[in-house]
């Protein structure tokens, strides 16, 4: 299963709206608030790599608190979970 890390600058003041937003798309395993110069998170995983253009570019950058997404895809041959 393709995984991809999505991450946004957003208003200020709108990480809260922003994940509880997150929370509503069902590719979204995971989100959250960050410190520093990115705001939040999302961890999307899909079935298909296409479906992940369409989650991005139409739901995510559709949320309005959301300045600008940098979507970056996870090597799975070098990656692991507890």
């Amino acid at each position: 299963m393709p995984e991809a890390l999505v991450l946004m600058t957003v208003h200020p003041k709108g990480s809260g709206p922003v994940v509880e937003a997150l929370r509503g798309i069902p590719e979204v395993a995971e989100a959250g608030a960050l410190y520093g110069d990115i705001d939040v998170y999302a961890k999307i995983s899909v079935d298909q790599l296409a479906k992940l253009d369409a989650i991005v570019m139409e739901k995510i950058q559709a949320i309005p608190e959301v300045n600008s997404t940098k979507t970056y895809i996870v090597l799975k041959e070098m990656s692991w979970k507890r």
